[in-house]
């Protein structure tokens, strides 16, 4: 099957089983089974001990990343080169919530405090219920969203797992100065979407081996200034990443990467409409693994991964900018009288969480919804830097300013 042909048909697909809660599906895409993490490790539950101290009612166990080790830093900066693109993401939609509802244990303790029995980090809205974390602090209610979305979602989880697995698009991943060992306490890690595989910029449609010979197109909007064409295979100094983290480290074989903003636009491909989650103070964990090849040589996947940030709800409106209305011929989701109030009602009761980490309680108003997702990643190479048309919008106001909109 063709790309523009696939692509047409999944665009049918989406559009005929949205609803007012299935405008999700056109923001974010790729859901998939919840299975356990190694990234959770013993390191996960750390007792607030001031909390016990202070209010032993209130005390709690808060999740939290594996922290950075002084194990291998006698070792020589490392040489390891790994590129990793995912396979699949996940959002916990077939998650079993049991009888109290429960959202999925991805994610971490984001803001340092554990919502419900203790008080949230940001000045909720007036009448909306509080929205609390687990029972170890995990901040990631965005997934409320998807759950929501129950069969639409699953549906949709498959094709674009799918997708992403047959190297139309994707996210990758980038760790470089990595000594190879299970410990490092220092390495660079960066983090690109990628418009398909190289041969996609060609007209082709090939199919990944996932055997660390494939090289994924880089999208232009993660570079510095790269020029389009460019090919950004054996590290060539031309393909700098925009998004990256050149303090990040390796603990027990878990990657560990901060960065101040990500967006992951799984490969701003129209045919997905411009749809954008744009996260802020994002943590990447991962369990990297390495991979043998029948021959000689070896390669690196991620396992286990998780992705957390921060998702500004301006931002999250904005999305409904590209997002077709099917009830219309040629409007978007964002002059939407019928489903424009509803879903925005939704995301505005759900913020939980200060965008900016420096607010967090300071009495700020809560403006973002938190958000965790998993992921797995196959070995991959970089390859050329190639880029799509923007997607369609709507909204835009006489003087061609984008549409935007926030809570009040």
């Amino acid at each position: 099957m063709g790309l523009v042909n696939h692509w047409d048909h999944t665009r049918i697909s989406l559009l005929s089983v949205v609803s007012a809660s299935a405008l999700v599906v056109g923001i974010v895409v790729g859901l998939g089974s919840w299975q356990g993490c190694n990234i959770y490790g013993p390191w996960l539950l750390l007792p607030d001990d001031a909390a016990v101290d202070a209010a032993p009612s209130l005390a709690c166990q808060r999740a939290t990343w594996v922290g950075r080790t002084d194990a291998g830093d006698e070792l020589e900066a490392g040489q390891v080169q790994l590129v990793a693109a995912m396979r699949s993401i996940n959002i916990g939609v077939t998650f079993d919530a049991g009888p109290d509802g429960s959202l999925p244990p991805f994610g971490w303790d984001l803001d340092g405090v554990c919502t419900c029995p203790g008080p949230p980090s940001c000045a909720q809205r007036p009448g909306t219920p509080k929205n609390c974390d687990d029972n170890v602090g995990r901040d990631h209610v965005a997934l409320q969203l998807f759950r929501d979305l129950g069969m639409t979602a699953q549906a949709g989880s498959a094709q674009t797992n799918a997708a992403m697995s047959a190297g139309y698009y994707g996210i990758l991943v980038q760790v470089k100065g990595y000594n190879g060992t299970p410990n490092d306490g220092r390495v660079t890690a960066a983090i690109y979407a990628s418009n398909g595989l190289n041969a996609v910029a060609d007209g082709g449609t090939p199919q990944p081996q996932w055997q660390g010979t494939d090289n994924w197109t880089v999208d232009p909007a993660y570079l510095t200034g790269a020029s389009i064409g460019t090919d950004c295979d054996n590290s060539n100094p031309e393909c700098s990443p925009l998004y990256f983290d050149d303090n990040a480290y390796v603990t027990d074989n878990i990657l560990v990467a901060q960065m101040t903003a990500v967006p992951l636009t799984f490969g701003s491909r129209a045919d997905i409409g411009g749809a954008l989650m744009k996260l802020s103070s994002v943590v990447l964990v991962g369990q990297l693994q390495q991979v043998g090849l029948q021959g000689s040589g070896e390669v690196w996947a991620i396992g286990n991964g998780s992705i957390s940030g921060r998702w500004r709800s301006s931002d999250l409106l904005a999305n409904m900018a590209t997002i077709p209305d099917p009830t219309t011929d040629g409007s978007f989701f964002c002059g939407s009288d019928q489903y424009y109030s509803i879903f925005k009602t939704g995301i505005c009761t759900l913020q939980d969480i200060a965008s900016d980490p420096k607010s967090d309680n300071a009495g700020a108003p809560c403006d973002a919804l938190s958000m965790g997702f998993e992921f797995t990643a196959g070995p991959a190479r970089l390859g050329l830097v190639f880029g799509v048309p923007a997607a369609p919008a709507g909204c835009v106001s006489e003087g061609g300013v984008p549409w935007q909109d926030q809570c009040p």
